[in-house]
């Protein structure tokens, strides 16, 4: 062997790096995967990976979906050379896989995928030759809540499906990884290939005119009117709200208005109670300067009439008021008509 091939360390088998990248929505899980490099020795391995982006730096983190040169990443796998990362693979059919679901920081992230990389290649977790490859992919569960969106799942792939043998490598990985998950259940490749996510992953890979499609369309048909009645009953609440405050505005308005009217009857009344207390007062003012309450009757019952002697004093004196002088002498005749008696009285008490 050459001085030149000394220097480098080679590994068991050959290994290749993948990249798994967001396509159309009509694209296959196959369309997705692209191989990046091969590598069969230390040194080959550690030149690709110091240019190869950490996932941190291009997967998608709960916040912003990154992209890298002209595409976006949603995964990475690093498989033996010859298996390709679907489970459509002959050496991937009949096996399962291990998976670590757990929510991490950008270093946390690097950190675990390059141990679990390194415990793959170097057969540190596959001492029997059972393990194909491994991947992280961004994981987010949509239907709980309280996911904060980072959330990544590292997976080990399987050849087989020996339970013993599973759980020996399932044991030797959190050991060197260490993430401070217990990990995910064994799953099968059976049971990911059952029914119901064969048809998930045909979702991709036909098209409305198979029966498969019409299948799909189906169910999209029935997720959108879901969504629909959900979105109806959204807006129904809404306009339930605005009919509820346009009601408080409308009875607010109606209590400004009965209120508004009741102040202006309150004005009203007060005008009306200013006026007839106005012609009070002028009546008991004009009862208190010529106070007569006798009808005119009363005043020429005399059958005859006493002639006033010429040049006899008046019974009564002028007052210094203006407006009683004037009353007096609008009120002459019937000062006239009066008894003597009658006249003497009035004249003390109008007298100043």
């Amino acid at each position: 062997m050459a001085s030149g091939d000394a220097e480098k360390h080679e590994l068991n088998e050959p290994w290749a790096i993948w990249e798994q990248r967001e396509q159309g929505k009509n694209m296959s899980y196959g369309d997705k995967l692209f191989k990046l490099c091969t590598f069969s020795t230390v040194e080959e391995f550690w030149g690709y990976w110091n240019n190869i982006p950490s996932p941190s730096q291009v997967l998608f983190d709960g916040f912003t979906r990154k992209k890298f040169a002209d595409r976006t990443v949603e995964g990475f796998a690093v498989f033996k050379e010859g298996i390709v990362p679907e489970w459509e693979d002959p050496e991937n059919k009949n096996g399962g896989e291990w998976s670590i679901r757990k929510e991490v920081g950008a270093q946390e992230l690097d950190e675990f995928w390059e141990k679990l990389v390194l415990g793959a290649i170097g057969e540190l977790i596959d001492p029997g030759n059972e393990v194909t490859g491994v991947r992280v992919i961004h994981k987010n569960n949509k239907k709980d809540k309280r996911d904060s969106g980072n959330n990544y799942r590292y997976e080990i792939w399987l050849r087989g499906v020996n339970r013993a043998k599973a759980d020996e490598i399932r044991n030797k990985t959190l050991e060197v990884i260490n993430p401070g998950s217990s990990g995910a259940p064994w799953v099968s490749n059976e049971k990911l290939l059952s029914p119901r996510r064969k048809i998930i992953y045909g979702l991709f890979a036909f098209g409305p005119g198979t029966v498969l499609g019409l299948y799909l369309y189906s169910v999209k048909r029935r997720m959108e009117r879901e969504n629909e009645a959900l979105r109806l009953e959204h807006v129904e609440s809404e306009l339930g709200a605005v009919q509820e405050q346009q009601n408080k505005d409308l009875a607010l308005a109606s209590a400004i208005q009965e209120m508004r009217d009741r102040l202006r009857r309150l004005e009203e009344e007060a005008v009306a109670s200013r006026q007839n207390a106005e012609k009070l007062q002028l009546r008991a003012r004009s009862r208190l300067l010529w106070p007569f309450s006798s009808p005119r009757s009363s005043l020429t019952s005399r059958t005859k009439r006493r002639p006033r002697r010429r040049g006899s004093p008046r019974r009564w004196t002028a007052c210094k008021d203006a407006e009683t002088n004037a009353i007096r002498k609008c009120c002459s005749r019937m000062w006239r008509r009066t008894l003597p008696s009658r006249r003497r009285t009035l004249s003390k008490s109008l007298a100043p």
